[in-house]
């Protein structure tokens, strides 16, 4: 006597229709792995908690001009400075709109980062402490230009190995070659993981930069503190205030602070939760994505309950039979279910491998402005129980109808029915529009699967105004000093560059 659980009789059922219990295999493998896949990145991006202090009251504020249709108008310095006084807002700091870069020389050696003005305020907004050192604080704010500096963990790493020693030491840097080389103190290295604004190594004090802009410019350093538009304020609203009474608040204030845009006066102030500002258009499109792929899991366990209807009905006499001889009911039952379970069970396996390739591949591919994408990963507890109770659910699906049916056979009416074993012609037919339908099915969800994965590498593409295709850009510093050289140099290289097969032009920009 074997047990109702005894695998082999399962098994043996499957592989006798093995071109089925292979598609349905397939089904499952696909499925649960682009599903799995897609949620790893969720995960990573949206679904994990933000490196702040209460995230959930921390918001991005910028202005609109609505009269040149401007979505987005930064704000001066100083206009952040009179929001300060909002009453809905607990903590205001600010950042700068862009991150600009300059080159970190070590004897003979340079290397350009990415740096981020800030106001001291900046860091206790954000309630993340540096992990080594301290914070910038107001005394840094002196002077013409930075002296101090707080530093990413990746570039403590990369750079200075690690080093408890770097905090009080000194560094060389150069905003270009034309520039002077001077020196900043590094104050404090922040904690791994942080990343805001996104990709800056280094975080410098706002208004000693503006001021040496300023000197750069043959400009008067207090008007460019007050006129020059390049920031972001973050602030953290007190608990039962809402984005709405921010944004009206901080307008009355631009507006009575007699701020104008490059354009004229500025329509309104835009608050923006922090989340939102970091995913940007990732948001919709990734929790689309999940969507249509939860959609897909279904899809296919309808389609395997569709073969196994064919299945079934090919081995009811079968079933009759055993029932006949003295076969438990329970029994076949159990391993009508146990079946379901196996082809789950099978097409798991094929979903880890899957999953593993597409999570690597969707991270290689995708945007790099999506934030935290490179993190995600199928080894993170919350994936891995995504995943199990994914497979659990379409396993018991599985094995729902073939258990149902089995459980509905009556032996003797079987039997008696007829001694021919040919079905009738309306069964052969609705049988062969149900098989066309599940490979129709199985099309579409294949095709679906790809194209789900594919459309990950639209995250955070944005209209940028001018025709991509085809663009290729690059970095160029030259290493001498020397500014008439430099326009030698630049010439020399863009008529040598679109001389190169396949170049159709060369240009190019100074950016800082």
């Amino acid at each position: 006597r074997t047990t109702a659980f005894e695998f082999r009789p399962a098994l043996r059922s499957l592989v006798r229709s093995k071109l089925i219990s292979l598609a349905a295999i397939a089904l499952f493998a696909v499925t649960i792995g682009s599903t799995t896949a897609i949620y790893a990145v969720v995960e990573a991006v949206m679904l994990r908690p933000i490196a702040m202090r209460a995230p959930d009251r921390t918001v991005v504020i910028w202005q609109r001009d609505d009269a040149r249709s401007t979505p987005v108008v930064e704000a001066a310095y100083g206009e952040v400075d009179s929001w300060r006084n909002a009453r809905s807002v607990e903590a205001l700091g600010l950042f700068s709109s862009v991150n600009w870069s300059l080159s970190l020389i070590d004897g003979d050696s340079r290397a350009r980062f990415a740096y981020v003005a800030v106001s001291p305020s900046f860091f206790e907004v954000v309630g993340i402490p540096p992990a080594l050192g301290r914070p910038l604080n107001s005394q840094d704010e002196a002077g013409n230009e930075p002296r101090a500096a707080v530093i990413s963990d990746q570039l403590w790493r990369q750079r200075f190995g690690a080093s408890p020693r770097i905090i009080g030491a000194t560094i060389r840097v150069q905003d270009d070659v034309a520039s002077p080389v001077r020196s900043i103190e590094v104050v404090g290295v922040m904690p791994p993981g942080f990343d805001f604004p996104r990709a800056a190594q280094l975080w410098v004090p706002a208004a000693p930069s503006l001021r040496a802009f300023a000197q750069r410019a043959g400009q008067d350093a207090g008007e460019f503190l007050v006129n020059f538009r390049v920031f972001y304020a973050v602030g953290r609203l007190h608990e039962n205030a809402i984005g709405a009474q921010v944004a009206e608040e901080l307008t009355v204030i631009s507006r009575g602070s007699g701020q104008r845009s490059s354009a004229g006066s500025v329509s309104g102030v835009v608050v923006t939760p922090v989340d939102a500002y970091l995913q940007g258009p990732a948001r919709p499109v990734l929790w689309t994505m999940l969507g249509g792929a939860l959609l897909m899991v279904l899809l296919a366990c309808s389609s395997v309950a569709g073969l196994q209807v064919f299945r079934s009905a090919i081995g009811d006499r079968a079933l009759a039979v055993h029932m006949a001889l003295g076969a438990e009911r329970p029994r076949l039952i159990a391993r009508a279910a146990l079946e379901g379970v196996l082809l789950a069970g099978a097409g798991l396996i094929g979903a880890i491998v899957i999953a593993w390739l597409t999570t690597d591949w969707l991270v290689s591919t995708a945007p790099l402005d999506v934030p935290r994408l490179t993190t995600a990963r199928l080894t993170s507890w919350p994936v891995a129980l995504f995943m199990a109770v994914l497979t659990t659910i379409v396993g018991v699906l599985a094995g729902v109808w073939p258990a149902v049916f089995v459980g509905r056979i009556d032996a003797g009416q079987t039997l008696t029915s007829g001694a021919r074993t040919v079905m009738h012609p309306r069964e052969r037919r609705l049988q062969r529009v149900v098989v066309g339908w599940q490979v129709a099915v199985a099309v579409v969800l294949l095709a679906g699967a790809a194209l789900f994965v594919r459309s990950v590498q639209t995250l955070d593409r944005t209209d940028v105004g001018f025709r991509a295709e085809g663009l290729l850009s690059m970095d160029v510093e030259p290493s001498w000093k020397e500014p008439e050289r430099w326009d030698a140099f630049y010439d020399a290289l863009l008529s040598r560059t679109g001389e190169l097969s396949g170049v159709a032009d060369a240009s190019a920009v100074y950016l800082r």
